[in-house]
């Protein structure tokens, strides 16, 4: 009985902690400036990850009026697997990494390269910003707010948890020469970057923007991969698992969040144990069971139909039915080879 109560003490806790405790902690670090030296020109290579579906050529005349005068070149590769066997070989000082959905603006490339001046940062990461495909405004939702806020914090300490997949920098030296099939790059590089005792730093004045995903049969694939991807890193960087640069981020937005699918299937299963001799705890279960079946409805009435709910109660239900289908994909991750 006693352990159930430390198990269920211990779920509810670790998701209280990195959704809502880790921002406050993050606060109490000094605000870092960054600094911006525009006359740091350095030849930069361009690679673009063309997305499927996406025409490349609008990303590439968007990259030509760009007003960083030093791009060395442009290279495309069709995913992210051949993106790897670009870095190598690229000639310039500095890799922006970007995809084939996303826009950048004229100044993008000169902000997001300028902090590179800084010899101790290894790796600067952009403002991804998502736009509608129906109206061209802004669908920067909470959740996405949230991150972004997020990784202006960690920046503070040096250490981001990973990238904006379309708006990045890397220098080349620090590109790892072998990366594992599957994994993230936006996360993976970074995090390479933040073990060889670099900064990885966040720009927001460098920003993309993105037409947003309207598909969620799609989005919810794409997280299934990034549950995939999250799990095999651990095994890459288990040396962040120790005291050192980077283990606070690492452990507090990363490993901790991926345990929270467990927390949420292990506070369910103690509050059925406990119910047996409790009517508190009976209530407690009958809650989650209410609220998953909640979920699973609004899902099927208007994620699954691209369909808004208006109001507050709108905006929560969307909140708590992408948390719940988000941890949902990443445990399916855990089983995809």
């Amino acid at each position: 009985m006693i352990l159930l109560y430390i198990f269920l003490g211990i779920s509810i806790l670790i998701p209280i902690y990195t959704y809502i405790v880790y921002p406050y902690v993050l606060k109490l670090f000094p605000n870092k400036i960054l600094r911006e030296d525009s006359s740091y020109q350095p030849n930069v290579s361009i690679v673009i990850v063309r997305n499927r579906g996406d025409s490349i050529s609008h990303k590439v005349e968007n990259i030509a009026v760009s007003e960083y005068p030093a791009v060395e070149e442009i290279l495309i590769a069709d995913n992210y697997e051949s993106a790897c066997g670009l870095f190598c070989n690229v000639k310039g000082e500095i890799i922006v990494i970007t995809d084939s959905s996303s826009l950048y603006k004229y100044d993008t490339v000169s902000r997001l390269i300028s902090p590179l001046s800084d010899n101790k940062i290894g790796c600067v990461c952009g403002m991804l910003r998502k736009q509608t495909d129906k109206n061209g405004q802004s669908t920067d939702g909470l959740i996405w707010k949230y991150e972004n806020q997020i990784k202006l914090l960690e920046s503070n300490i040096g250490t981001l948890s990973g990238a904006n997949p379309a708006v990045y920098a890397v220098r080349k030296q620090l590109i790892p020469e072998k990366i594992p099939i599957g994994v993230k790059l936006d996360f993976f590089i970074p995090t390479f970057v933040t073990e060889m005792g670099y900064d990885v730093v966040f720009q927001p004045n460098a920003v993309a923007y993105e037409v947003a995903q309207w598909d969620n049969k799609n989005l919810f694939h794409i997280h299934v991969l990034d549950g995939s991807s999250a799990y095999r890193s651990i095994v890459c960087f288990w040396k962040l698992l120790l005291p050192r640069k980077g283990s606070f981020v690492f452990w507090s937005h990363r490993v901790l969040k991926w345990l929270v699918p467990f927390n949420l299937m292990m506070v369910l299963f103690c509050s059925v144990m406990l119910a047996i001799n409790s009517r508190l705890f009976m209530f407690f279960t009958l809650i989650q069971i209410v609220g998953y079946i909640y979920i699973l409805l609004y899902h099927h009435l208007y994620v699954a139909r691209n369909k808004q709910m208006g109001g507050f109660i709108g905006k929560l239900s969307e909140f708590t039915c992408y948390f719940f289908t988000l941890n949902l994909a990443w445990l399916l991750g855990l089983f995809k080879k």
